[in-house]
This record gives C-alpha cells, structure tokens and sequence, in this order.
C-alpha cells in the first residue's frame, strides 16, 4: 500500500529539550510502548477522521532556539485541514506553546526547587495524545496495579486502536470514545465462562438473585447490553475466559469510563 506524505517544521517555545521528553517517555509506563525512538527521534500515530496518521518527530536547533522538523503520513492524500488537525495534537502532546520563563524567573531564586529546575531544564510537559485517552487511564490506574492497568490499556489499543505500517512497523493509534461505544457484542461465551453482567454481581460478592430487583444493578445491565465486547476483552484471563468474580472489576472499570466521557460530553 502506497502512503503519502508530508513534512515541516515547527517552532516550540523555548527552552525547549526535546531529549527531555523522550526521557519521560521512556520511563512513563502507560506510554512507554506507544511509539518507537531511535536516537533524537520520535515516531508515534494519532487517530484524525477515523484513520491512523503517524507522525515522525526531530529536533533542529538549540535548547534556547528550538525547532522540531515533522514528516506525516498517511494512507489518504492531507489536506490542510487534516494537517492542522495533527500538528495542534502534536502541540499539545508535547505542550510546545508553553511558556515557562515566569516559572524559571521564579524557580531559579529557590534554592530548593532550582536543583530540580537546572536537571530538567527545556523539558516541556508530556501529556497523553487526547484527552480520552488520560480519562481512560485515569479509571484504568484506578484502586488498580499499574501492571494490570497499563496491560488493559494496551489491550484497548491492540484490539480498538487504528493502526498504520510506516517503514515496516505497524503503528497504532489510540480509539476514540465512539469507537468503544459502537463494540459489538459477538463474542461467544465458552464452557466455564461467566458474563461480564455475572462478574460484576460477584464484586459485589452477591448472587445475580440477590441482585436482580437492585437498581445499580439495573443500570448495569443496560450498559452492558452494549457494551459486553469491550467489557470481555479487558476482563479476559492467559486462557482467554472470564473464571473468577474479580474479574468484575475489568467491567467496573470501562463502565466508569463510559460514565465520566459522558458526562464531559465526549460521547452522546
């Protein structure tokens, strides 16, 4: 398959280390696998109007006189439009239009903080891609073993996200809240598998009689109706079932997620 492509550059507000945003990448767990770095180099894909865009990142200039050149591509011709799109979520991904020389002109006169200023000195705050995907790891980490979270958010994304191969690696992009909410609901039950709807009852350390007549219950259902294919994958154990009643939590857990995209609006 042919791609197209484009390139430019952009100009981040300085000080600006782009070296020092690869660091945090490179030791932020639930973004350490999201895109791969070779030397000053960052290749990483975003998600615009429903298909994967990969977008390679390299530093020009100095710390004080930054740059950062940018090639994209794509399986569809850009437009400007498109090109907008993703270079404003390169912007806020690596916060590049933040202006911190206030903060440095404060920090600098504490002896206690300036240490800290002159180690991490140019580094831009690195921020998830969209604000769905924090939501999602803000629930996912919740009361949760950041080793679990971080596999169920890579569940999400090997199994929803939309991917793009660009010189031999396949890059994937994190969903988008409609994504997950239109999951169908065909995965089949096996021998000795419970419901998600039956997990999440046995949280709760109660029967599905004992449950039946509740009303948060009721609203469970309701969502999960729709809901169960996103539900059973993040609830899914080495042998590929649900099993045991802790596994409730997994459904706990995109429920929240649901709830809160909601109320913020993202999804209708």
């Amino acid at each position: 398959m042919g791609l197209y492509s484009e390139e430019g550059s952009l100009r981040p507000t300085p000080p600006f280390d782009f070296a020092k945003s690869l660091d945090f990448l490179g030791m932020f767990p639930p973004m350490r696998e999201d895109q791969t770095v070779s030397e000053l180099s960052m290749t990483k894909a975003v998600r615009v109007g429903g298909r994967a865009i990969v977008f390679q990142l390299k530093p020009t200039g100095t710390i004080k006189m930054p740059g950062l050149k940018y090639n994209l591509f794509a399986d569809h011709p850009f437009s400007r439009g498109l090109t907008e799109v993703v270079i404003d979520r390169i912007s806020f991904f690596l916060s590049l239009s933040d202006d911190l020389d206030q903060f440095y002109r404060i920090a600098i006169n504490d002896s206690n903080f300036a240490p800290v200023l002159q180690k991490l000195y140019g580094l831009h705050q690195v921020k998830f891609l969209t604000p769905f995907e924090c939501a999602c790891w803000a629930v996912l980490s919740q009361r949760n073993q950041l080793s679990a979270a971080r596999k169920a958010k890579q569940a999400l994304l090997e199994r929803f996200g939309t991917s793009l191969e660009v010189n031999g690696h396949v890059y994937r992009a994190f969903p988008e809240p409609g994504q997950l909410a239109e999951a169908s609901n065909e995965r089949p039950r096996q021998n000795g598998e419970v419901s998600n709807r039956e997990a999440i009852n046995c949280r709760n350390g109660q029967s599905l009689r004992e449950t039946d007549d509740c009303p948060e219950t009721s609203c469970y259902r309701r969502e999960i109706r729709t809901m169960e294919g996103i539900l059973g994958l993040l609830s899914e154990n080495s042998s590929g079932t649900v099993r045991k009643c802790q596994h409730g939590v997994a459904a706990h857990v995109i429920l929240e997620i649901l709830t809160l995209v909601r109320n913020t609006g993202l999804i209708g």
